[in-house]
């Protein structure tokens, strides 16, 4: 991913918005992974609208953002977040998981004013690192559900 713009755009593999990442995932029949190569960290996706659905084996890693990192700690946390999904919109529904036979992980996000995973029909569904906020500083009342 390549682009903070929220567009379908996925011209190719690298060179695509998170949304086209995501319809081209969801086309795809085999496992995918999105990675991040983004202009600067912190960058900021604003999604005007939810976006496109995930039907199949996913990955979103917001640490293969350069700039980015884990947390290494083994309390409290030292993980740089360089990928920040901000929603401008007033429903609950960021990222959809809603393929019961799917395997999701997203780690190393931050997602921001209604910008979130809803994962209510995922057998597996690992979130690492993330942070779910309104603005940063009130929790989100709808973050992950499992």
């Amino acid at each position: 991913m390549t682009t903070n713009a929220d567009t379908g755009s996925c011209p190719s593999a690298t060179h695509c918005s998170l949304r086209g990442a995501l319809t081209a995932a969801a086309a795809a029949s085999n496992p995918q992974r999105i990675e991040f190569a983004l202009s600067a960290c912190p960058q900021t996706i604003l999604v005007s609208s939810a976006l496109p659905a995930i039907v199949d084996e996913l990955t979103i890693d917001g640490y293969s953002q350069p700039g980015a990192s884990a947390n290494s700690l083994e309390f409290g946390s030292d993980a740089r977040l360089c990928v920040i999904v901000k929603g401008n919109y007033a429903s609950c529904r960021g990222l959809l998981a809603n393929n019961i036979a799917s395997r999701f992980t997203a780690k190393g996000l931050a997602f921001e004013n209604s910008a979130n995973i809803n994962t209510s029909e995922m057998t597996e569904c690992f979130v690492e690192d993330t942070i779910f906020a309104h603005d940063f500083d009130t929790p989100s009342s709808c973050a992950c559900a499992p």
